[in-house]
């Protein structure tokens, strides 16, 4: 019976330890700076494009990998955002909204800022970030910790 019993808590406990080993998404996300994932976007890339979209992307790579590279996007635990670019830098706001939606408000120079720009996470871990535009496109953009890049 006792063994019962153990088998009984093993049973109930595993899954409660796993679930709370999950990290939610903004501790995750506010964990560090990320920047793109060169190798896995140019697949993405290159499984939504025609040939001759192939070619061109297969030719300007070298230049692309390069400025992937040069991306740096801070989330802060403080729900502020900085994003460095090789054309400049914006800064705003962050929040995720019904728990799955990232949505970013630049604080640019237009009166008022922009506006939200809602951006659906797929994945988010400690190591691997995927945001998807939620708009007709829907590009997916694939982030890894910047100090992996380093």
């Amino acid at each position: 019976m006792k063994k019962y019993f153990l088998y009984a808590v093993i049973l109930l406990a595993v899954p409660m330890l796993f679930s709370a080993c999950k990290s939610d998404p903004k501790s995750l996300m506010s964990a560090h700076a990320w920047t793109f994932d060169p190798d896995a976007m140019k697949a993405d890339m290159l499984a939504n494009a025609n040939e001759e979209e192939k070619a061109l992307m297969e030719s300007m790579w070298p230049m692309m990998k390069q400025a992937m590279k040069a991306y740096r996007l801070t989330y802060n635990a403080d729900g502020t955002y900085k994003m460095e670019t090789p054309m400049g830098s914006e800064e705003g706001t962050w929040e995720i909204v019904d728990g799955n939606t990232l949505r970013q408000v630049s604080t640019g120079a237009e009166e008022g800022g922009n506006e939200p720009v809602d951006l659906e996470i797929v994945e988010i871990s400690s190591s691997k970030m995927v945001l998807k535009e939620k708009s007709e496109e829907g590009r997916q953009m694939i982030f890894i910790p910047a100090e992996e890049q380093e």
